[in-house]
Parts: structure tokens; sequence; C-alpha cells
């Protein structure tokens, strides 16, 4: 079965103190944000661990099918408990579809405008942002970037 592993005050870890990072990383560890050495991984969540901050040594092996805290208070989650949380999780879910829609109409806007854009925006920025809006284009046709996202809606 799973072990329940006590997660330690956010700044007593790793990699808390000095950590800055200028864009956020593809993986890193749920409890100090560190990129490197992610050995831990929740089986439901995804989320990733260091070893180091789940007060584990680097010797000590844990069950594949390993779950973090959050996933192990979740499954004994009953009743109204359960509906609030599952509520909860749909509503985020169509906020990040919103969000998606919203930035998909953004690029648009802002490739179909740039022209306007040219005298304030250095050219190398523009050029960016043209690559970006026509890279999400390209992603909508081929069942890319855009594909599984709902419908936009009128602005």
């Amino acid at each position: 079965g799973s072990r329940r592993i006590s997660l330690p005050r956010p700044g007593t870890c790793c990699h808390a103190r000095g950590l800055t990072a200028p864009a956020m990383p593809a993986a890193w560890c749920s409890i100090c944000r560190g990129e490197d050495d992610l050995e831990v991984r929740c089986s439901p969540c995804g989320r990733r661990f260091h070893k180091q901050c789940l007060g584990l040594s680097s010797q000590q092996a844990l069950p594949v099918d390993w779950r973090c805290e959050s996933c192990l208070a979740l499954e004994e989650l009953e009743g109204e408990e359960r509906e609030r949380h599952d509520a909860f999780v749909a509503s985020q879910k169509a906020l990040s579809a919103d969000g998606r829609a919203l930035a998909n109409r953004r690029s648009t806007t802002l490739l179909a405008k740039s022209a306007l854009l040219e005298p304030f925006v250095p050219a190398a920025k523009l050029e960016e942002v043209r690559r970006a809006a026509r890279g999400k284009e390209k992603g909508k046709g081929r069942g890319g970037a855009g594909a599984g996202a709902p419908p936009e809606s009128p602005p």
C-alpha cells in the first residue's frame, strides 16, 4: 500500500531559499519548486517531489503506486465534501478552458493588428508575437495546440 508522508513547512526544505526562476519549468517539486532530481512521482495526480523534501534518504524506496498527502486526503472525502470538491474541480477546468480561449483570441487579435503595434514594439518582439500567434492558428487546424479546447464564444 501507500505510505503517508507529512510534508514540511514551506521554506524549510532543500531548494526553498533563494529559488528564483524566470519561467515555470516543465516539472518541479511540489514542495520547494526545485527542478532537479525529481525522484518521486504521485501515481494519481502526477505531482513530483525530491526525496529530501519528503524527508526520505536517497536510498529509501517507495512503492510504484505511491500517493501524495493531497491524493490520500481526496480518497477519504465522502458525500457532500466530495460533491463540493468535484464541483470546485469542474469550475477550475472551465476557468482554464476560458483562459485558453481568451489567449487564442488575444493571439489572433495581435496578429491581425500587428501593423498598428510596429511604432511602439521592438521589431524582434513583434516578430515573436507574430510567430506565436501563427503557431496557435496552425495548431487549431491540425488538431494540435487548439485541439480539445472548447469552441470560442464571441467576444
